[in-house]
């Protein structure tokens, strides 16, 4: 089984708890034989996951998409491209942009994080 997890949160953050979550449960996956899991971006600052992971190398990342907005568009492409080459039996999003729905064709998976400040918004900023 191969399993294909998406760039968003490795997109948008640098450091936590999410991507942290999803680098780790792609390396424990890789540990069952038989289940290949593939974080596969053209380019992230994330600490969690290894330079294979990115298509650019850091310098090349770093001269192209120097802003952050630039990274998430671009990587969201390059998801789009994986998704449509079919080339795997399940899709993991790793957060909550649904822009894959209309192109996926295989089931796909999805984790909901922590949502204590959707029940108890008053203690929360808004932003």
């Amino acid at each position: 089984m191969k399993i294909l997890f998406d760039h968003q949160i490795f997109s948008l953050q640098n450091y936590g708890g999410i991507s942290r979550y999803f680098s780790a449960l792609s390396q424990g996956l890789k540990s069952n034989e038989g289940i290949s899991s593939h974080i596969k971006l053209l380019y992230s600052r994330n600490h969690y996951l290894e330079a294979k992971n990115s298509v650019l190398s850091k310098t090349m990342g770093e001269l192209f998409l120097k802003k952050q907005k630039k990274i998430y568009k671009w990587n969201e492409k390059y998801s789009k491209y994986l998704i449509g080459k079919n080339d795997f039996d399940v899709f993991h999003p790793t957060y909550y942009n649904p822009y894959f729905l209309d192109s996926l064709k295989r089931p796909y998976v999805i984790t909901v994080h922590d949502m204590i400040h959707e029940l108890f918004p008053e203690f929360f900023r808004p932003k």
